[in-house]
């Protein structure tokens, strides 16, 4: 087929339509997603000129090229893909489950700043369940806004071999956090890492970054042994991603789907971490059918997500 296309006129026809018998090129076969959410997702080609109906005539009524076939036979393993990962096999009923495979060693993210945003009911049933030398990244760890459930009920079980954090200690000299009490006696390492850098690490853990330089911590303590190079006359710092096994975060709303939304500052950084892990486990306070979600204000889309579990009422379930 040499002719040109009967839509632009400017490329070459890869395609002829059965229906109206329009010759059309690769750019101009119409591809149209319907449904909301991955459950009712259907993805078909249709003709720009006859407009064929994809739902009397599914797919279109292409005679397609092998690289079309292709690509209808991919789209087609997608969406029952899809289907498949969010048959309710995301929901659990207990926090207990949604943490099965919690092992000794495991890394884990743990998602909130200041109290806000922290998965409270998670980390009361993974102290219950009894990991140990878990490594722990999270943004505060100083205990000291109020919200007596965080790392510290993990550390005073002895359950924690490292914690990489911003914030190890009281704002006030007349209280010693959990975790500085620990760290002085030897119990727990600490990796103090600046916010700004700690946030980009995880984010490059997600984004799938080899490495990155910035000058943040540049002739501080926070650049004993690591590589240095001058960019653009300023020596900068070469800082590593971080990846976890699991993210423990906490979302206002979830869909059945996993599709996240968070409530003003408690996002923080639950959705960096949610791309991070292995595993995100989602502590919701609302569950919704994805019909009720907002794509424009879905944060963390449902893809990133692998287990929620839908706490009610109280504390721990």
């Amino acid at each position: 087929m040499k002719t040109k296309c009967t839509v632009c006129g400017k490329k070459q026809a890869r395609t002829v339509c059965d229906n109206c018998g329009a010759e059309i090129c690769g750019d101009c076969c119409k591809l149209e997603v319907w449904g909301c959410g991955a459950e009712d997702l259907t993805a078909r080609y249709f003709c720009p000129t006859c407009k064929e109906d994809p739902d009397v005539n599914p797919w279109g009524a292409f005679s397609n090229t092998d690289s079309k076939k292709t690509a209808v036979s991919n789209k087609r393993v997608y969406v029952e893909r899809e289907k498949a990962r969010s048959n309710g096999k995301k929901l659990y009923a207990t926090c207990k489950d949604a943490l099965a495979g919690i092992r000794d060693g495991a890394i884990i993210m743990i998602g909130g700043f200041t109290g806000r945003g922290m998965p409270s009911n998670l980390l009361l049933a993974l102290r219950d369940m009894g990991p140990k030398d878990l490594t722990v990244i999270l943004n505060d760890a100083s205990g000291g806004w109020k919200n007596p459930i965080d790392v510290g009920i993990l550390i005073q079980a002895g359950m924690v071999k490292k914690v990489v954090t911003c914030f190890a200690v009281f704002g006030s000299p007349k209280k010693v956090s959990v975790l500085e009490s620990a760290a002085m006696e030897g119990q727990v390492i600490v990796d103090l890492v600046p916010q700004g850098t700690l946030a980009e690490r995880i984010r490059a853990g997600g984004a799938g970054i080899g490495a990155f330089y910035t000058p943040t911590g540049v002739g501080t303590e926070a650049s004993v042994e690591k590589e240095t190079r001058e960019i653009n006359g300023r020596e900068m710092l070469l800082e590593y991603p971080l990846k976890a096994d699991f993210a423990l975060i906490k979302a206002y709303t979830s869909d059945t789907l996993g599709n996240l939304v968070y409530r003003k500052s408690a996002r923080n950084f639950n959705p960096i971490m949610a791309m991070a892990a292995q595993t995100t486990v989602v502590e919701t306070e609302n569950l919704v059918e994805p019909a009720a979600l907002d794509p424009d204000n879905i944060i963390t889309p449902c893809v990133y997500v692998d287990r929620v579990v839908h706490v009610r009422e109280g504390r721990y379930n």
